[in-house]
């Protein structure tokens, strides 16, 4: 099942970010998307929200104002420990070195590869995740090179973090953890955080139960799958397959300023696909699909003092999030595929595909939720908002 949904997912990113010529699949999947964003730019505003236009040009302020930094390449085959990670001749090996080396403003291009952090231990952290003292660094991150970095290529290149066996059975907050803020009394204007062209899977590391159709407690469908449904952090696991049943997430960000997460693949992640604290500033979250997530595709809350709350604005648009549903009678797991939470009092959620999950509302007065589709590609789609 897992590797079933892994390749669908693939399936969905090539038809988002492949040119329509490349294959056939790729030209029925662009007359589906051409439809739906034609019906949805008739209705779209033209204008922009005060707050979100605040927001972001605050963020493109701090973007402009940051002196250019330093490129690192990281290469999973090519790349040397000893090496400086300054050229595309002498790429590091590591991801996470690249992170300890860099500084506020540099870019990170990372090749084709699996990154498990050091000494493979599963996960990778720019910033420790629940450390107040720790700001972490403003950096951004593109993935999806060849491993000689002559050509950028996210579905043909795969940079994916994916934890397996081998890995020690406890990992971090998250496969990827990012903090960027400044600190209490820091004047200067935030920076920017990219992460671009990325695949989250933990789909190897999971515990599953065995398949068996004549059990309910397995969630099994039929004969020919290959593993159960996951198994709960609570539950009794002796007919299980796998690693782990603790809940973790994809990626974990504890940010501000310009943020932008696109073109990225999140599947199955025990808890969140995507979650994070968002501080003053504009978090975009873009043309990335999320498949079979067990709590919610995406989570982003604000963290400011109650009163500055239109300091903060979030764009979710052209994102694919497919079978965040609830796996039990009692709604135990959420199942939830974009959570409206508190904090933030502009959040634009347009021009996405939405199947199969529940989409929650705490401050419902704020939202606004246009372009989005509901009924295309003759599918019927299965949304709850709560």
């Amino acid at each position: 099942m897992k590797n079933y949904i892994y390749s669908l997912t693939m399936v969905l990113l090539v038809g988002m970010i492949v040119p329509a010529q490349a294959q056939i699949l790729n030209r029925l999947a662009k007359k589906v998307t051409d439809k739906v964003e034609h019906q949805a730019n008739k209705t779209v505003d033209k204008t922009t929200d005060r707050a979100t236009q605040k927001a972001t040009e605050k963020g493109n302020n701090a973007k402009s104002e940051a002196s250019a930094g330093k490129t690192y390449y990281v290469s999973a085959t090519k790349g040397s420990v000893r090496a400086d990670g300054l050229s595309k001749d002498k790429p590091l090996k590591d991801l996470q070195k690249a992170i300890d080396l860099a500084e506020e403003g540099d870019v990170i291009l990372v090749a084709e590869g699996n990154y498990l952090g050091n000494m493979d231990r599963g996960y990778i952290e720019c910033g420790k995740f629940g450390n107040g003292a720790d700001n972490g660094k403003f950096l951004k991150f593109y993935g999806g090179y060849s491993s000689d970095f002559s050509e950028r290529n996210p579905v043909k290149y795969i940079t994916k973090i994916q934890p397996n066996a081998s890995i020690p059975k406890g990992i971090g907050s998250a496969l990827f953890h990012i903090t960027a803020r400044r600190a209490y009394g820091d004047k200067r204007p935030a920076g920017e955080v990219v992460v671009d062209g990325f695949t989250f899977d933990g789909g190897e590391y999971i515990l599953y139960y065995k398949p068996d159709v004549k059990d309910p407690r397995t969630g099994t469908p039929n004969a020919e799958v290959e593993t159960g449904m996951l198994v709960h952090p609570d539950a009794l696991a002796g007919n299980a397959m796998g690693v782990n049943k603790h809940d973790w997430r994809a990626l974990h960000l504890t940010v501000e300023g310009n943020v932008k997460v696109q073109n990225c693949v999140f599947v199955n992640c025990r808890n969140f696909g995507l979650q994070g604290g968002m501080g003053a500033g504009h978090i975009e979250v873009s043309n990335n699909v999320f498949v079979a997530n067990r709590y919610a595709a995406c989570e982003i809350w604000g963290t400011l003092a109650a009163g500055r709350e239109g300091e903060i604005s979030f764009d979710f648009h052209h994102n694919t999030v497919l079978f965040s549903w609830p796996i039990t009678k009692e709604f135990e797991t959420m199942g939830q595929g974009f959570r409206f939470m508190n904090g933030i009092r502009t959040i634009n959620v347009y021009n996405n595909i939405l199947l199969s999950i529940r989409v929650v509302a705490w401050n419902v007065a704020d939202m606004k939720i246009k372009k989005n589709s509901k009924n295309s590609n003759r599918v019927i789609f299965m949304i709850i908002i709560s």
